[in-house]
């Protein structure tokens, strides 16, 4: 049978061993309790640079689509009348929409535009096509748009 001495020994050693687990514990926690934070910092900037590119990419967007609003308001020296005009731009806009709202490669839109520099309806020094009303500069660049003349 243990005297009190090495009862008290061992439960002192038992004290310590508990001491030392609990700071252990303590010290997992702290640095899991870092790494959350850690982690959510960086989900949150993750969360920002996607959003950044989404809005960068839907600006973008929306200035060309705003570029092709814009042309309606002077109508110019078009025999296309307004109405018309509205309507092939709405044409433009909505096969552009089914094409994702995605942008011809470089090559694509360049060979289509030098198709419509060639062209007797388009005005210059604005790029804009008689006939539609849009400026070809920029129209040329929408995937799914077409020449109102089926030139390209």
């Amino acid at each position: 049978m243990e005297t009190n001495d090495e009862l008290n020994k061992r439960i002192a050693t038992l004290s310590q061993s508990i001491e030392q687990a609990y700071r252990a514990n303590q010290s997992m926690e702290k640095a899991l309790t870092e790494c959350s934070e850690k982690l959510a910092q960086t989900r949150s900037q993750l969360i920002k640079v996607t959003n950044s590119k989404i809005l960068f990419k839907l600006e973008k967007k929306w200035t060309t689509f705003w570029s092709f609003v814009s042309v309606f308001l002077d109508p110019g020296e078009s025999s296309t009348s307004l109405r018309e005009k509205f309507f092939m731009f709405f044409k433009t806009m909505w096969s552009w929409a089914r094409n994702g709202f995605k942008l011809e490669e470089e090559q694509v839109a360049l060979r289509r535009f030098e198709i419509c520099k060639g062209c007797p309806e388009l005005k210059t020094p604005d790029n804009q096509c008689k006939l539609c009303g849009c400026m070809m500069e920029k129209k040329t660049k929408l995937a799914g748009a077409s020449c109102p003349l089926k030139k390209w």
